[in-house]
């Protein structure tokens, strides 16, 4: 790839030369086949048209003073038919004014060379070119294979989160700033009922924490249809993200356990800046602050599995959010802060997801800097 980008050598490459003129087509032809290029011709403006449209070649030498059609109107419409593909065109007139010129070029031309041509210059010329447009070839083919990488990794993503629908047990929003999105929230139910879910966010944005956040979602998973509870799974969490992660690179997380008919919320909570439980009146009754380090940072002896449960008679919900959401800043460069979270918490909606995601985009004005993610699981206690 760097060799291509490199390259200055033009063969290969193929040239649209177009001029009414059959001789100064043969001189021409001559000159550029002496350095490797496929020729293609047309003598009128219409026909270089045709023939862009089916050749596709990589550049054009373009006459001015055709009989019709003339090189200037047939230059608008080959640039209007490259698209976003870069296709040089250069004109080669007896017409030399400047007036001449500035038409040319408005006209979309890339350059201009006088006749008689000088081939020297003319050879030169084309060099060139050739240069800016294998750099555009190679910039093109990388784009490609790095959209055909995404698209991979996307489907992979999708295909490791497995499709749930708790309705309004467990509702989760999130809006990534890149493509990926480095946070993910998974959940389940456990062989005696309990709900579990583990909301992450991984270094960083894009793809390199999604990546992060990959052996998440199928460690969670596995533990979490055996039944295992929040201590065991953040530790072995942070066992395999331990192993696995390059330095410098940690998952934040909350691990969420309700038990409704024991009437409590278990909760592991490393780097996670706010997770709480709020009443149905909006009373924040109990805050899970972030008293461990995030996954992936300790080794296992040192790594602290504690768990902090609140036990709860009262119809509620509990709220997680990443960093994303309480560090989202609008113009004025003022976050959203604890406070002003508080206050779209305690609101009085039906569609109270709906309603925070409503408020965050009023606050932003324009795309956060981070990924920005939340959860909301409705809390009511057996009767």
């Amino acid at each position: 790839m760097i060799h291509r980008t490199t390259q200055k050598n033009p063969a290969g490459l193929s040239v649209l030369l177009v001029d009414d003129e059959q001789l100064n087509l043969t001189i021409l032809e001559t000159c550029f086949q002496t350095m490797g290029m496929r020729v293609l011709k047309a003598q009128s403006g219409l026909e270089a048209i045709e023939v862009f449209q089916r050749k596709l070649p990589d550049m054009v030498l373009m006459d001015v003073m055709m009989p019709g059609m003339d090189g200037l109107e047939a230059t608008r419409q080959i640039k209007q038919l490259c698209g976003e593909r870069w296709v040089p065109v250069v004109m080669v007139t007896s017409l030399y004014s400047d007036d001449d010129i500035v038409s040319g070029l408005e006209a979309g031309a890339d350059d201009y060379l006088v006749k008689p041509a000088n081939f020297q210059i003319l050879k030169t010329k084309i060099t060139n070119i050739a240069l800016v447009i294998r750099q555009q070839q190679a910039l093109r083919e990388y784009r490609e294979s790095a959209e055909a990488e995404g698209k991979l990794a996307m489907q992979v993503m999708e295909r490791l989160i497995r499709p749930m629908d708790f309705g309004e047990k467990l509702q989760h929003w999130s809006m990534p700033t890149a493509r990926f999105n480095g946070d993910v929230m998974v959940a389940g139910i456990t062989p005696d009922g309990k709900m579990q879910a583990i909301l992450a966010d991984g270094t960083g944005h894009g793809l390199a924490a999604a990546l992060s956040v990959v052996p998440v979602i199928e460690v969670f998973y596995g533990m979490n249809a055996k039944g295992l509870p929040v201590e065991k799974i953040s530790r072995e969490l942070n066992k395999k993200l331990r192993k696995i992660m390059p330095t410098g690179r940690f998952v934040a997380a909350v691990v969420l356990s309700i038990d409704q008919s024991a009437r409590e919320i278990t909760v592991w909570n490393g780097g996670i800046p706010y997770a709480a439980f709020v009443s149905a009146e909006g009373a924040v009754l109990h805050e899970w602050h972030s008293s461990n380090l995030p996954l992936g940072l300790l080794d296992d002896a040192k790594f602290e599995d504690a768990t902090e449960v609140f036990q709860c008679d009262q119809e509620g919900f509990f709220f997680a959010c990443s960093d994303g959401l309480l560090e989202a800043e609008n113009a004025a460069g003022n976050p959203v802060g604890e406070e002003r979270l508080l206050n779209w918490l305690k609101a009085d909606t039906p569609d109270r997801i709906g309603y925070i995601a409503e408020q965050l985009f009023l606050h932003l004005g324009s795309p956060a800097h981070d990924d920005v993610s939340f959860l909301i699981a409705s809390y009511r206690p057996s009767s």
